[in-house]
């Protein structure tokens, strides 16, 4: 926003000056400095902008998972976040939670993998699949869960 107000501010500061300025040398000259002046207001914003490290996802706001699932950023992830701090709160230590969907929907959720710091027996992966299962419409089957 500053940025077109910095522009509009040096094109109307122009403008000014030229009706103001008789007519001459002198005219010239302003003119060419205002010139310069409007075209380092303009390329000063594409600096900053290069010198950000910008990934394609970051502006689409989706990531593309190795199989060709796309999935949704924003809902995926609190989904995911939610789970992992879900099975913190009871004790599972948990490296992370993998949530996979089609169509960039959290209603068409395919799987979910769950990566564990430590095996469990199963007893525990179960109670872990019924936790997933309360919270996510998903079938037990599609829940995989690993041992680091």
């Amino acid at each position: 926003m500053t940025w077109i107000i910095s522009v509009v501010g040096v094109i109307l500061l122009s403008v000014l000056t030229d009706v103001l300025l008789p007519e001459g040398q002198m005219n010239k000259y302003v003119k060419g400095i205002f010139s310069i002046l409007l075209i380092f207001v303009i390329i000063a914003p594409l600096a900053d902008f290069i010198r950000k490290d910008i990934e394609i996802s970051d502006l689409l706001n989706f990531d593309m998972e190795s199989d060709g699932i796309v999935v949704e950023k924003s809902e995926i992830v609190e989904m995911e976040e939610s789970l992992h701090s879900d099975l913190e709160t009871l004790g599972i230590q948990c490296e992370k939670v993998v949530i996979f969907s089609r169509e960039n929907n959290i209603n068409t959720i395919v799987g979910v993998n769950v990566f564990l710091k430590e095996k469990k027996e199963e007893k525990q992966v179960d109670m872990i699949r019924k936790i997933i299962t309360n919270k996510i419409n998903i079938e037990q089957e599609k829940i995989f869960i690993y041992g680091i």
